[in-house]
């Protein structure tokens, strides 16, 4: 069985997937998130776009410490599971760095740029790069032009960028 952080990108090289528009694609990054976080022990800068910070972050927590997702947001949590989170709380000091932060800090490549050469992640995810500044007058053209500019960024800083879009 191949794992997610044995089949990542190789660094200085970059990959483009493409495919139709999928469901829950948020969850699906946050997963590889999770992987390259967790089991392969990186740091990952995770840039989204489309909500809110502590949404990520309390699915982050959800996937890593396996807690039910349902009762998780709801915070229904039975105290036994209760208990078990706040011991998973107490060892995210343990955890490489997680940097979760949304469009409030990101609007174009380059505060990307700026926020990889802060945090030194193993992996940058961007959840909505449709919704990132570039230039041209059609969406398209604006859209072409930041994920030229993040292939590029990938290429610069040796890091994997791994980036959904709806347009």
């Amino acid at each position: 069985t191949l794992s997610l952080h044995d089949a990542l990108p190789i660094y200085g090289s970059h990959n483009f997937v493409a495919g139709g528009a999928i469901a829950h694609n948020t969850w699906a990054l946050t997963l590889f998130a999770k992987e390259v976080w967790e089991a392969a022990k990186k740091p990952v800068l995770f840039v989204t776009m489309e909500m809110q910070p502590k949404r990520i972050r309390r699915r982050m927590h959800a996937l890593a410490g396996k807690f039910p997702w349902g009762d998780f947001i709801k915070a229904t949590l039975n105290p036994e599971v209760e208990k078990k989170y706040r011991t998973f709380l107490d060892g995210l000091d343990q955890m490489p760095r997680l940097t979760i932060v949304g469009s409030d800090r990101v609007s174009k490549p380059k505060d990307v740029e700026l926020l990889i050469e802060e945090t030194k992640p193993g992996l940058v995810i961007i959840d909505g790069v449709y919704f990132m500044s570039g230039q041209g007058e059609a969406g398209w053209e604006k859209l072409n032009d930041a994920v030229t500019a993040l292939q590029r960024l990938t290429i610069k800083k040796n890091v994997p960028i791994l980036a959904s879009t709806q347009f």
